[in-house]
């Protein structure tokens, strides 16, 4: 029995074995972030088809803006025409012509607000346009849109 005692002892004493520690030289490889991975492609995609939409909307607004705008101006140069040919002294006339520039000056201000509204959308949209791009404008994998694409019925 003395000698498992002694071999317990020196196994004790003995100083403890070096561990062999092997590092691996994988290394998980994060994507590429010049890359846009799919779920950001998606994002970006449907976020642009969301400003495609507003664009579309803001333009439409413009044509009757412009339209109004137009049409003011035409009023705003037919009133001037009356005026020059307005006969002061008759107050019948002179108080018509009043009502019809007063109510021409209400249309400008209104069609100036709505100016002032729809250049505060552009502005909006051209800012949310420039956040799109500062987050998107980067290359992506040709299989990734395919595949949004495709998820969205798009492509077949």
């Amino acid at each position: 029995m003395r000698v498992p005692k002694l071999f317990l002892l020196a196994l004790l004493c003995a100083p403890a074995a070096q561990a062999q520690v092997a590092y691996s030289e994988a290394r998980i490889l994060d994507r590429d972030p010049a890359v846009l991975s799919r779920g950001e492609l998606r994002e970006c995609m449907a976020r642009d088809e969301v400003l495609a939409d507003r664009r579309a909307r803001l333009d439409a607004d413009q044509v009757h803006v412009d339209a109004e705008g137009a049409a003011i101006t035409e009023e705003g140069a037919r009133l001037a025409r009356e005026l020059a040919q307005l006969d002061s002294g008759n107050a019948a006339a002179v108080a018509d012509y009043n009502a019809r520039s007063a109510a021409h000056n209400r249309r400008v201000h209104d069609h100036n607000a709505r100016v002032a509204q729809t250049n505060d959308r552009a502005a909006m949209l051209n800012a949310d346009a420039a956040a799109l791009d500062a987050r998107c404008a980067r290359p992506f994998r040709p299989r990734d849109r395919d595949a949004v694409l495709w998820e969205r019925g798009a492509i077949r």
